[in-house]
C-alpha cells in the first residue's frame, strides 16, 4: 500500500535546491561556508560553481530554473517580488515562499553524521 497523499509531497524547489548543495558540498565545500556565512551573491555563486545558462534548450530548463532559484534564494526582498510578480519562480501550494533555502539544507546536512 502506497502512503496517503498528503505524505507523497513533491517539493520541488527543495529538490533542486538539495541536489546542488550536495554537489558543493562534495565539490565545492568552499563555497558552503559562503552560503552560511551569506558571504557570497548569486551571480559569484552561479558561477563558482560552474553552472552555464543553457538558455532556450528545454532539456536543460531545470539548470536554468536552479539559476534562478539560488537568484531568489540570495536575493533582497523587492528581487524576490519581482521575480515572483514576473513568473520567474513558481511555488505550487505545498511550496511556502521562503528566504534561506540554501541556508536550511546546508544544515540539515551538517547535522548528519556518521556513527
Amino acid at each position: 500500500s502506497s502512503p496517503p497523499e498528503h505524505l507523497q509531497t513533491y517539493y520541488p524547489s527543495y529538490q533542486l535546491i538539495f541536489a546542488f548543495i550536495c554537489y558543493l558540498k562534495a565539490s565545492k565545500p568552499e563555497l558552503i561556508d559562503k552560503i552560511v556565512n551569506d558571504n557570497i551573491d548569486a551571480k559569484s555563486l552561479i558561477q563558482a560553481a560552474g553552472i552555464v545558462s543553457i538558455s532556450g534548450d528545454t532539456e536543460y530548463n531545470h539548470i536554468d530554473y536552479l539559476s534562478k532559484l539560488i537568484t531568489f534564494d540570495l536575493a533582497s526582498e523587492e528581487v524576490r517580488n519581482k521575480m515572483i510578480e514576473e513568473k520567474e519562480i513558481f511555488f505550487d501550494g505545498y511550496d511556502r515562499i521562503q528566504k534561506n533555502i540554501m541556508q536550511t539544507v546546508c544544515s540539515w546536512l551538517s547535522e548528519m553524521h556518521i556513527n
